[in-house]
């Protein structure tokens, strides 16, 4: 689809082929989806909801370089993946009715930007009708973009050279070339983010229980917006405490800073 169709698709449309596929590709219930028109846009510019549907970036490469004929894109529309399964809310349903995830042993609550490096922004989430949303920018190492994903929607970056493995409640994205990654585990409350990320020549690791970054204008330990200095060691080296409640994880959330989007707390590197 060109990049025409994709800024100009109606949000009533968007919204009704996400709610009838059951928020998931068609074909195999992958979160990560593009809108896909049966009926061409070179044959006829249209956003007729039936001659439309979601697939995953893979799939959708494959119907529109005419892998997966138009019988089989009807009978995928007419039975999608996840509903078959009994997944209305698909794959990435959560249970929660906030949003909060854990970086490291920092807890991070609220809709918006999770993550910015260098005032760009890399990771926010935000929650749907009952499902989790994800918009994401991934850079190589000498700061090429290769993929931006916009609340699920994949809108640029090759997706062949991409792993997209989605199981329920959970999502890893992973390119080895320039061994970057994200991994989401939304089984968890509150749900749980690592990977690996670049951005302006810094690196940024997310594991379970720390969170590293370096880069050739980083000294050690990354300067976290609205932490101590004991926090942002505490968000590097420590370990999180076991049996540590959400309400005590919450004292060590980051504070939102002045360019945050409202009720947002992100981290600033």
């Amino acid at each position: 689809m060109s990049d025409r169709t994709r800024k100009s698709i109606p949000a009533v449309v968007a919204r009704q082929l996400r709610q009838e596929a059951g928020f998931g590709c068609c074909k195999c219930g992958s979160p990560i989806l593009q809108y896909h028109h049966i009926i061409p846009w070179r044959q006829d510019e249209h956003y007729r909801p039936g001659d439309m549907m979601v697939l995953c970036p893979l799939h959708h490469d494959q119907a529109t370089k005419g892998a997966m004929p138009t019988c089989e894109q009807r009978e995928l529309k007419a039975t999608p993946h996840n509903i078959q399964r009994g997944r209305a809310n698909g794959l990435l349903e959560v249970k929660q009715d906030y949003c909060a995830a854990d970086l490291g042993t920092i807890t991070v609550v609220g809709e918006g930007c999770f993550m910015r490096i260098h005032g760009e922004e890399i990771l926010s989430l935000s929650l749907g009708t009952k499902n989790l949303e994800i918009s994401l920018k991934l850079f190589s190492e000498s700061n090429e973009l290769l993929v931006q994903i916009d609340k699920n929607e994949w809108i640029t970056g090759d997706p062949l050279p991409w792993d997209i493995e989605a199981n329920w409640q959970t999502l890893a994205l992973r390119e080895r070339a320039h061994k970057i990654s994200i991994s989401l585990d939304a089984k968890k409350i509150p749900l749980r983010i690592g990977g690996q990320f670049w951005y302006s020549n810094k690196k940024v690791s997310v594991g379970k229980d720390q969170i590293r970054i370096e880069g050739s204008n980083c000294l050690g330990l990354a300067h976290v917006s609205g932490l101590s200095e004991s926090h942002v060691a505490d968000a590097n080296l420590g370990p999180r405490r076991e049996g540590s409640s959400l309400k005590e994880r919450r004292t060590r959330a980051i504070a939102p800073t002045t360019d945050a989007p409202s009720g947002a707390r992100h981290s600033s590197l």
